[in-house]
């Protein structure tokens, strides 16, 4: 029998697809159920809008009676809970007695993934131990080293035939595959000396995880040294939890934080134990240990001037800040990578993946988390920058023109057309053009020599726009915004930092009067950083200004912020933008041309 529940999964292209899913399967009821475990076929859900196939994970039991087998199958992504889970089976060792019709199963496991069940089975099917299968992969690893090579391996037993056995080998979120061969007799002949692969165990691991006739997780995985840290964190925690101090700089405690899997890896669990021990660092002052725990929790790299800053409060409102962000947002994010500490003041975003924040900011604890937030928006920006410079685009009319001719023919044909203003020949347009790139400069904060062209040229013509906009686009163009030429709605201004000609909507002007700060005009750049800055501040009072449907789209799109650290009800008397300061140090630099 098994038992199916109806679920709703969302296919890539939007489509909800219903799919069914087992609780639980006894393959002596449904021996179907095998067949399609064993041919990839289990838990498939189509998608009757674009055709996609998914593979969809779910936590259920699978009860074989005749080969006394009994798996927990749990996600992938939940193999770091091995220990609890394996404690949890245990514990319902007399409900396993019952799907096997009062017998005790044999085999007793807890797998992570189709994969993994998916081998227990061509396992059996071949009369091999799945301990000793572990096993063989150290064989095939010890032949092939160089899949070691690269993190995050994945390597499973495919199929047996009479003379081999054959493994797949893959990384994780890579496109190559191996398929490794390893002699049939070689594993028959190992597998016949138990007590020979036992001696082989002890004398490389120091332990038997694997061939313990207790262990519920039998994964060649077991031998990770980041499952191992993950067992020294929570001793750690428990220690501090009950009141016993531990050893900050000590050689277990370095170790633990090299080896621990980082941000998105990380089990929940884990994220609170690592919150113990930094408030237990930060209790003591230690900065380098805040540092190197900051870096396990986030991913991200932390500057040593950080760990030897003389408040120790600034480290800690890094992670508060960031755990209150969308995690998507913070963790795995591949264009955040590091925060660093400069001399200064403000902050600038780099494209390697780079935040620098100014110290002068850390005199103002207000001025210091507005620009760091300001600078995780151009972090997010960079991860998901074609979605939302579509929305900047649609929603706001953010768009920026190539420096040449064809880019400046877009520019000013939103104004009207090169001939609203009366007849321009090709030639004069080519002047008038060579005019505006002059303008733009090389890239900065000042504009380039401004056009000398004849008075009696169309350029001098009265409410000649391409003029008047590069007029009204002063040296701090953004902070004299609401001098912008406008026409059809738009407004038009010369960026001089990226030396390029942009537009605008009008209402986003009218939105950029109500925000904390004027620099939100600067680029679209700016405004999405200003605007995810303020949004994520949950105790602006200013951030009520966000329209609805802007506020919509951030929730759906980007993240719903998570108030777990709320700042104190007298925060808000204090709140003051350092607009100055951040001016011309939080600039997502591009090269121009």
């Amino acid at each position: 029998m098994a038992v199916f529940h109806s679920t709703p999964v969302t296919c890539s292209c939007g489509q909800t697809i219903d799919a069914h899913l087992a609780k639980s399967v006894n393959v002596r009821r449904n021996p179907a159920v095998r067949g399609q475990i064993l041919r990839g076929e289990f838990h498939r859900a189509a998608c009757s809008a674009c055709g996609a196939v998914h593979a969809v994970e779910r936590p259920f039991y699978y009860s074989d009676p005749d080969r006394q087998a009994v798996f927990l199958v749990q996600p992938r992504g939940e193999r770091f809970n091995h220990t609890r889970d394996g404690q949890r089976l245990t514990r319902q060792g007399r409900d396993c007695a019952l799907l096997m019709g009062g017998v005790a199963p044999s085999q007793l496991r807890v797998v992570y993934g189709l994969d993994e069940l998916r081998e227990k089975l061509v396992a059996q099917d071949a009369k091999f131990d799945d301990r000793h299968v572990e096993l063989f992969k150290l064989f095939v690893l010890h032949e092939h080293p160089f899949l070691l090579r690269t993190p995050r391996l994945q390597l499973v037993l495919s199929d047996v035939n009479s003379t081999q056995l054959e493994f797949v080998a893959y990384h994780h979120n890579q496109p190559r595959s191996y398929r490794i061969q390893l002699p049939r007799f070689l594993a028959e002949r190992a597998a016949s000396q138990p007590d020979q692969l036992e001696q082989w165990v002890a004398s490389a691991k120091q332990e038997k995880s694997l061939l313990a006739p207790d262990r519920r997780w039998v994964n060649f995985r077991r031998w990770s040294t980041r499952y191992s840290a993950l067992d020294v964190l929570r001793d750690f925690a428990k220690t501090v939890a009950a009141g016993q101090p531990i050893g900050l700089s000590s050689e277990p405690f370095i170790t633990m934080c090299r080896r621990l899997p980082r941000a998105s890896e990380l089990p929940d669990w884990a994220k609170k134990d690592l919150r113990t021990l930094f408030e237990y660092a930060k209790s003591k002052n230690n900065g380098k240990a805040q540092d190197r725990l900051f870096e396990v929790r986030f991913g991200i790299g932390l500057d040593d001037e950080w760990a030897t800053n003389s408040d120790p409060n600034d480290i800690d409102t890094i992670w508060k800040l960031l755990r209150n962000a969308p995690i998507d947002n913070i963790e795995g994010n591949v264009k955040l990578k590091e925060i660093q500490l400069i001399a200064g003041g403000g902050g600038l975003y780099q494209w390697s993946g780079v935040v620098q924040i100014g110290a002068k900011e850390l005199r103002n604890q207000e001025s210091f988390e507005d620009v760091l937030r300001h600078e995780v928006g151009h972090a997010v920006h960079s991860n998901k920058e074609a979605m939302i410079n579509a929305w900047l685009k649609s929603e706001f009319g953010w768009q920026r023109f190539d420096r040449n001719q064809h880019g400046i023919n877009q520019w000013i044909e939103l104004m009207g057309g090169w001939d609203h203003w009366g007849p321009v020949t090709s030639a004069e347009r080519v002047e008038i053009s060579n005019a505006l790139v002059q303008a733009l400069g090389q890239g900065g904060w000042k504009p380039g020599p401004r056009p000398s062209l004849p008075a009696s040229h169309p350029w001098h013509r009265q409410n000649f726009g391409p003029r008047l906009a590069t007029e009204q686009s002063h040296a701090d163009w953004f902070e004299t915004f609401p001098g912008w030429y406008r026409a059809n709605g738009l407004a038009f201004f010369l960026n001089y930092w990226y030396a390029e000609l942009m537009v605008v909507k009008e209402s986003a002007l009218d939105l950029v009067l109500k925000m904390p700060s004027r620099y939100a005009a600067m680029s679209h750049f700016e405004f999405f950083a200003e605007l995810y800055s303020l949004y994520y501040d949950l105790d602006d009072p200013q951030r009520k200004v966000i329209p609805k449907p802007v506020a919509d789209w951030i929730d759906r799109n980007i993240g719903v912020p998570t108030p777990d650290n709320p700042a104190p009800p007298s925060a808000t008397a204090t709140k003051k933008k350092a607009a100055t300061a951040v001016k011309k140090k939080s600039v997502k630099k591009r090269p121009v041309g």
